[in-house]
């Protein structure tokens, strides 16, 4: 459904911040 989808936005967009400013613990945290 939905959260599965929604999910992998999130973490698409968390690993495109992460690949954009390096590793950022407190991203992942947020998250």
């Amino acid at each position: 459904g939905l959260e599965p989808l929604h999910v992998s936005i999130k973490v698409t967009v968390t690993g495109v911040l992460i690949r954009n400013h390096g590793p950022d613990d407190s991203v992942i945290a947020d998250n």
